[in-house]
């Protein structure tokens, strides 16, 4: 499951004026690169730039406050952007698909979120590699759902069976206990 596609060009729309904000504040990039001059959805963007920016952002809270501050946005945008304070950045499994979005668990503990893509479902993106999958990943609340800022870091680790039945376990329990996220 992913965003419709007016939600995702939204979600683009506000996240990489944010990245540009923030590279030019702190200047993560050399020579102050800007986003939102280099870097269109159709010619994509360079990954590992956005995301050194990105962590950055998520590295402190006060980043998103300034932006809002000086930035012109409908009250409604306003409040996504202000929202993604609520992130989670950290070590997630990817433990597996589901119709309404993907599994992560959380490593640090062992919390379950249900997370939609944002152009691509997890499933096609993750195409062919074995689950359990380790990542780093930021979490954001998009609305009343969950998604990735879509700058996601791949650790390739082959998980035992004893790790998958584990990982099996803690979204069951989860899920019968109805606590998997779906909102934050």
């Amino acid at each position: 499951m992913t965003l419709d596609t007016e939600n995702a060009k939204l979600f683009f729309k506000l996240f990489l004026p944010i990245l540009d904000y923030v590279n030019l504040k702190c200047h993560v990039l050399e020579n102050d690169e800007k986003f939102m001059e280099k870097w269109t959805l159709s010619q994509g963007i360079n990954i590992q730039s956005a995301l050194k920016t990105a962590n950055k952002l998520w590295s402190d809270d006060t980043l998103i406050d300034n932006y809002l501050a000086q930035a012109q946005l409908s009250d409604e945008n306003r409040e996504i952007v202000s929202s993604w304070k609520k992130h989670i950045s950290g070590k997630f499994i990817l433990e597996r698909h589901l119709k309404k979005g993907s599994i992560f668990i959380r490593l640090d503990d062992e919390k379950v979120y249900l997370v939609k893509g944002l152009n691509s479902t997890w499933s096609e993106m993750l195409d062919g590699m074995p689950r359990p999958i380790l990542l780093n990943a930021t979490l954001l609340p998009w609305k009343d759902v969950i998604i990735s800022d879509g700058l996601v870091a791949l650790t390739p680790v082959y998980f035992g069976k004893g790790y998958s039945t584990e990982f099996k376990e803690i979204y069951m329990n989860a899920k019968h206990n109805s606590t998997i996220f779906n909102s934050l």
